[in-house]
């Protein structure tokens, strides 16, 4: 929500703060297109292309999740 609202340090911080978290939701991977994207609007490449990563290395070990079953 902050993000919408045009708190992109609010929505950094929420999301990286959730995502180092024990606790999981239930869209927690998608926190980190939300990291990603405020990253890039700041012009934080590195930051941004570690949270991409991330989020693309779980989105496809689950697609092998579901495959293999």
């Amino acid at each position: 929500m902050d993000y919408l609202e045009g708190n992109k340090e609010g929505a950094l911080e929420k999301a990286a703060r959730q995502l180092q978290s024990r606790d999981t939701w239930y869209y927690q991977n998608e926190l980190n297109l939300i990291a990603a994207q405020v990253c890039l609007d700041q012009n934080k490449i590195s930051e941004a292309r570690n949270y991409l990563t991330t989020y693309y290395n779980k989105k496809m070990n689950s697609k092998m999740m579901i495959i293999s079953d």
